[in-house]
């Protein structure tokens, strides 16, 4: 049998994503569970196209592992001192502990930076460099790459070190969860299904173009909303319009939240707690169906 083999061929990254904001943060976005592999992370998305002052965030999102903020900065093309400043504010505004910066390359002198915050912060602080490429086999599909180039010296260890046994449990714990909460309430099994151990399920809100995302968390559990795959935040606070006041002011949301969510902190090892959080989760569900429904006999 005669085996056939092909080059590995680079292609540019705009031929992948054609725009930075439209294209590759939305798809990273869905697809933090590379980057979770990569770093040794639990990534949660919080939302996209972060307001912070006069910037916006690429991706904020959340450790489950350590509930720590993460701060996620993209470009396509080179690191700039634009971006270094960005990251920096990014960093200080929203009390990030962890900051990934995204590039297709990052500069010896960003390198540099990256290397003396990890050298001179505290050691739950995190400062990851990462490059991005992206490769194709003959006429395969377009597969990224992406690279670390600089990290806390001690990362590697770190992750070694880690309780294989707490991540382990809190994956069955998930499981567990929405195994129950299946199978007593089956409409909440939703969209997108990537897993029996995620934290999140994924609900179409009937007659919107809006989703409705419960999470697990380590605290308790939660919920919020979102747009189709690809819309920012921004995009899903301007869809909502005059109703996206109404509706937090309705459900109780965060207020500190510039997008529709709510959290309820509970012990998970106190009795009854798989029972209490579900409760609440499915209580909330209807109450956020039921007032988006309010919202279309207003318009």
């Amino acid at each position: 049998m005669t085996v056939e083999f092909a080059s590995l061929e680079s292609i540019p990254l705009r031929d992948a994503w054609s725009h930075e904001a439209h294209n590759f943060t939305p798809w990273l976005a869905d697809n933090l569970h590379l980057l979770s592999e990569l770093l040794g992370l639990e990534l949660e998305l919080i939302s996209t196209e972060h307001p912070v002052g006069s910037f916006n965030l690429d991706i904020y999102a959340k450790d489950l592992r350590s509930e720590d903020v993460v701060a996620i900065e993209n470009q396509l093309e080179r690191t700039d001192h634009t971006h270094l400043g960005q990251v920096m504010t990014y960093f200080s505004a929203l009390e990030a502990r962890k900051v990934i910066w995204i590039a297709k390359e990052i500069r010896e002198e960003h390198r540099a930076v990256i290397s003396w915050l990890n050298a001179h912060t505290p050691p739950e602080y995190a400062f990851f460099g990462v490059e991005v490429s992206t490769v194709r086999i003959a006429n395969s599909p377009i597969a990224p790459v992406f690279t670390v180039v600089e990290k806390p010296n001690n990362w590697v260890r770190a992750i070694q070190q880690r309780s294989r046994s707490s991540c382990e449990e809190t994956g069955e714990r998930n499981r567990s969860f929405w195994d129950t909460a299946i199978s007593q309430h089956p409409d909440l099994e939703g969209i997108g299904f990537a897993g029996p151990y995620v934290s999140n399920r994924w609900l179409e809100i009937p007659n919107t173009p809006f989703i409705l995302s419960l999470a697990l968390t380590r605290k308790g559990v939660g919920w919020f909303i979102r747009g189709r795959q690809g819309t920012s935040d921004e995009e899903t606070t301007a869809a909502l319009g005059e109703n996206f006041q109404f509706l937090k002011d309705q459900l109780g949301c965060d207020p500190k939240r510039t997008y529709l969510s709510k959290w309820f902190h509970h012990d998970w090892a106190k009795p009854n707690a798989k029972a209490t959080l579900l409760q609440w989760l499915v209580s909330e569900k209807q109450k956020v169906f039921a007032t988006f429904a309010e919202t279309d006999s207003q318009s």
